[in-house]
């Protein structure tokens, strides 16, 4: 994917994520020309942020119990937050996308470690 002069929409239907609950409101946040308090919110909070979607990622060893263990997934979240909360929406739909890849896989590792 080219990185420059990307929206958001684009980005997320690129990598298959326009369907899954966060890509559906990082595009609702594009079409508006910003992100809502409760999207700032919801991506700050564990339980409810974008690495929240990976329900089979371990979880459990940080003081959130909801945050995810692994410490590429744990900040790539953190960086999600950031850029939903400071309205950088394709940076949002970017980081959206890396916490997908990331999450596939440690659920891999995961089943392979089974």
């Amino acid at each position: 994917m080219e990185i420059e002069n990307k929206k958001a929409a684009d980005i997320l239907i690129e990598a298959g994520l326009n369907e899954i609950p966060w890509g559906i409101r990082v595009i609702e946040a594009e079409m508006r020309g910003s992100s809502t308090e409760q999207d700032g919110d919801d991506a700050s909070s564990w339980w409810t942020c974008a690495c929240s979607y990976y329900k089979e990622v371990p979880r459990g060893k940080r003081d959130s119990q909801a945050a995810p263990d692994d410490d590429t997934l744990y900040t790539l979240g953190m960086e999600f937050a950031e850029h939903v909360t400071e309205n950088e929406i394709a940076l949002a739909a970017w980081a959206l996308c890396a916490i997908d890849a990331r999450a596939k896989v440690v659920i891999s590792f995961e089943e392979i470690k089974r």
